[in-house]
């Protein structure tokens, strides 16, 4: 009889356990981590952009802000469709580091925070720009893969503004 009980409260937190688990992403390690990624960035940019719009100095910088809050809060939008779709799970909290380069943004004020941010927003889509590139050609999910592609040009599109504001 002990035995019984024990199998059926087994057997019922089994049932617990799968009733409640979310259904397990439907991406290869590779494509989900470039999702995380590109969703932990997307909204980095749109914080560190959101700062820029609101203590740039120059008019120029303060319009990259803007057109970097416009474009990456649909960007963001689009790849949380494409996660949902996935079964991948995106956090909801910007990241430590991205919270961090927020942070150290703040410190500045006048034209050294346009430096700054212009800096900070280059480092970004430096490093979103290879791993968008990455996905585009290697992404073994097709849609992972054109939405990379779709969106790679835009990012880029930034970098060269950027760079073009830094000289």
């Amino acid at each position: 009889m002990k035995l019984k009980a024990i199998s059926i409260a087994c057997l019922s937190l089994a049932a617990a356990f799968f009733v409640n688990a979310k259904d397990p992403s439907s991406l290869n390690a590779s494509d989900e981590k470039f999702v995380k990624m590109a969703a932990e960035s997307g909204m980095t940019e749109v914080k560190v952009a959101e700062l820029g719009a609101q203590k740039a100095t120059r008019a120029e910088v303060k319009a990259l802000a803007e057109t970097m809050i416009k474009d990456h809060t649909m960007l963001n939008e689009g790849l949380t469709a494409l996660a949902s779709t996935k079964g991948a799970q995106l956090s909801s909290v910007i990241a430590p580091k991205g919270a961090d380069t927020v942070k150290d943004l703040e410190k500045y004020s006048g034209e050294e925070f346009d430096k700054q941010f212009l800096e900070a927003m280059k480092d970004g889509h430096e490093k979103s720009v290879k791993n968008f590139k990455d996905a585009a050609e290697n992404a073994k999910d097709g849609e992972v893969k054109a939405f990379a592609s779709k969106n790679l040009p835009t990012i880029e599109g930034h970098l060269e503004h950027i760079k073009r504001l830094q000289k």
